[in-house]
């Protein structure tokens, strides 16, 4: 991979590596970045050189993504599109240098940065970002969903890292970068409103509506047969802009908004093969949110099929409340159970907003069929699993209400 041996020299002193291998390097699919783990020979000589990292393991991981600048007369569609992109890269790279430190003090899982490198003169300017982190090697595994025993595991991980800022997201030391670095997002998540196309949220009716006379029959689908059900997309496409509102970062909810991961799929998570250990990855999109929204997201894209009804998710829920709860520094408000499940249920119905009017519209049987059998970690279980994508269809028929009525004041 090119530059590798500056990275190398750069995060560990002349010396301090004798050799390297670069192991299933490979191209991600949304982001474009290069991938790769990297064998590394140490030398005996290196304690002092590699000072910055005190241990010496056999694999490193690293990921570099080249951001070019769009032809001057891109639509701006596209223009909107890589500035967005661009600003996520930068963002991770603010993150693990500088909020990264904080997660390993405090024993919240995470893969150790060893070198971050930006090299862009401006955050709209063409740029390479290039990271290097320990590998997780083979007592590690990322799963196509979680399995049921670990989910109170990613759970536990996930209040934890809540906990950790809750309350304290409207201090503006807590999210600056330096030099070619930006600020982290004033707003996590990338399938938030705000961070979307203007009017792209008016896709959801006619989408839901052709999604639901698509998979008419399909087994684990039954709700879709019900003919009141293609009704519900018109609901929630005049509910969207309520429900954004109320989940954005406000001075109404400082109280209870905490660092939101913005995307946390099972594609993100590597679990210890030998313990309770978990570690998350990919920092692109965090930024000051309510953690309901990390929750709804993870349930959607990365719960197995059984545990998707409502006498297995809420035993889940208030695990992560009660994790949450008992780790909220002294400074933080009290966060009741009843708030949290209104910010859920409000969070799993822009979620759907999101899904239907970006990602399944036009979707078939065949498409969940082939995306099953290539198995792409990335695309989450809302979209190859039929009784997912119900459980999903039928919490927005559930949770409507509590938003409507939230929009008319009752």
């Amino acid at each position: 991979m090119e530059t590798l041996g500056s990275l190398l020299l750069k995060a560990f002193g002349e010396g301090a590596v004798t050799k390297w291998t670069v192991l299933n390097e490979k191209q991600m699919g949304f982001s474009g970045a290069v991938v790769a783990e990297v064998e590394v020979v140490w030398s005996p000589k290196s304690e002092v050189a590699s000072a910055a990292a005190p241990f010496r393991p056999t694999r490193l991981f690293v990921k570099r993504i080249v951001s070019s600048t769009p032809p001057p007369d891109a639509a701006p569609s596209v223009l909107a599109k890589h500035a967005r992109d661009r600003r996520s890269y930068a963002n991770e790279c603010t993150f693990l240098r500088h909020h990264v430190p904080l997660l390993l003090a405090r024993g919240i899982g995470v893969p150790r940065p060893l070198r971050v490198d930006v090299a862009a003169a401006d955050p709209d300017a063409a740029g390479t970002f290039t990271t290097l982190s320990e590998s997780m090697g083979p007592g590690h595994a990322q799963h196509a969903v979680i399995p049921p025993h670990r989910i109170r595991d990613v759970l536990s991980w996930l209040a934890r890292f809540h906990a950790l800022h809750t309350g304290a997201c409207a201090a503006r030391d807590l999210r600056r970068g330096e030099g070619p670095e930006a600020d982290l997002w004033d707003y996590g998540g990338h399938l938030t409103m705000a961070r979307r196309p203007a009017g792209e949220f008016e896709r959801v009716d006619g989408s839901f509506r052709g999604f639901c006379a698509a998979f008419v029959g399909e087994k684990g689908g039954a709700i879709f047969a019900r003919p009141d059900l293609p009704r519900v997309g018109a609901r929630l496409r005049a509910a969207a802009p309520g429900i954004a509102a109320a989940l954005a970062p406000s001075a109404e909810n400082a109280w209870k908004t905490c660092l939101a991961h913005g995307d946390l799929k099972a594609a993100n998570i590597f679990l210890a093969t030998e313990n309770e250990g978990v570690k998350v990855i990919d920092w692109q999109w965090t930024g000051p949110g309510l953690g309901a929204t990390d929750v709804a997201y993870l349930v959607a894209t990365s719960f197995p099929d059984a545990v998707l009804s409502s006498a297995e998710i809420e035993p889940l829920l208030r695990h992560y409340h009660a994790v949450l709860t008992g780790a909220l520094p002294k400074r933080a408000v009290k966060y009741p159970w009843e708030e949290f499940w209104m910010d859920y249920r409000l969070s799993l119905l822009d979620f759907a907003r999101w899904a239907w009017s970006v990602r399944l519209g036009g979707d078939t049987p065949a498409h969940f069929a082939q995306r099953r059998e290539e198995m792409n970690l990335n695309l989450g279980a809302f979209r190859r699993s039929v009784p997912c994508i119900a459980f999903v269809a039928a919490c927005v028929e559930e949770f409507l209400p509590v938003a409507e009525r939230a929009a008319a004041g009752r």
